[in-house]
């Protein structure tokens, strides 16, 4: 009897596989055979499920984003205080893995130059998604009385979006140079000097 393979399965294995090898030597390492070896499938295998390697590498980008996500909106599910939503703001930036692999997957496309249109949309969709996840957390911890806004939540929103990108390139230049505590620590810091009062 034939082994029945979940397709959207074995896909997001070879994303995830290629996503590794991209995070470990930049966009040129993930190609077809090290991403069959990686995944411990055949050449034929990533073929059958990728036209080429622009449509996987792109899948690797794509899961990056959508893990990162998937974890941010999970642990702010967790609460509604501030403190929730610094732990789900810390949980996106590369302080562990997974989030490492996936920062390392970002600026490897950032850094290819010319970047595709699909990328471009791609990316602003992401943002617009995280922006208002942001958005209407900040509005009902305004609501509630936990927080005050110092400038509009527009603004208050690009800013946060605008920190953590900084302080994620920041952890991959500079990995260690400051403990996870530390870099805890600054979010809030940051937050509450420049965006709340």
């Amino acid at each position: 009897m034939p082994k029945v393979v979940d397709h959207q399965q074995r896909r997001e294995q070879l994303a995830i596989a290629a996503a590794g090898l991209v995070a470990a030597g930049g966009l040129g390492r993930a190609t077809v055979r090290e991403v069959a070896r990686a995944a411990g499938v055949s050449t034929g295998a990533v073929s059958h499920y990728y036209t080429d390697t622009g449509e996987l590498l792109f899948a690797a980008y794509q899961q990056a984003y959508r893990n990162s996500g998937r974890r941010f909106q999970a642990t702010l599910a967790d609460g509604l205080s501030l403190d929730a939503l610094l732990q789900a703001l810390c949980e996106t930036l590369p302080l562990q893995e997974p989030a490492c692999t996936e920062w390392k997957v970002r600026v490897a496309f950032w850094g290819a130059g010319g970047l595709a249109e699909e990328v471009v949309r791609f990316e602003r969709q992401c943002s617009e998604e995280f922006q208002g996840l942001l958005r209407s957390r900040l509005q009902l911890l305004s609501r509630r009385g936990e927080i005050s806004l110092a400038v509009p939540v527009g603004r208050a929103v690009r800013s946060i979006e605008s920190l953590i990108t900084g302080m994620a390139v920041q952890c991959l230049v500079n990995p260690g140079a400051e403990s996870e505590r530390g870099v805890r620590k600054r979010l809030r810091e940051q937050l509450v000097r420049g965006i709340l009062s």
